[in-house]
């Protein structure tokens, strides 16, 4: 167990990550994550990239393309 302290960053409260725990969770600077709370537990998940969200694209739940016709006014570059 590590502990640490929370720490004032602007309006809102900061927690440091030590490294051996954002390495153990995969995680680094600009990363994503998400925040949940559970029995009065903080709950810290590491996101998911682009590349995971990729990966779950297949055949059957992919949207088909929609052809609204030209490019008309401001559409136009």
């Amino acid at each position: 167990m590590m502990y640490a302290k929370i720490k004032k960053w602007g309006n809102s409260l900061a927690l440091r990550i030590p490294q051996i725990f954002a390495a153990q969770l995969g995680v680094e600077e600009n990363s994503n994550v998400s925040l949940e709370i559970s029995d009065n537990r903080l709950i810290i998940k590491r996101g998911q990239t682009l590349e995971d969200m990729l990966a779950c694209i297949t055949d059957e739940n992919k949207h088909e393309l929609f052809d609204y016709g030209e490019s008309k006014g401001k559409e136009i570059i």
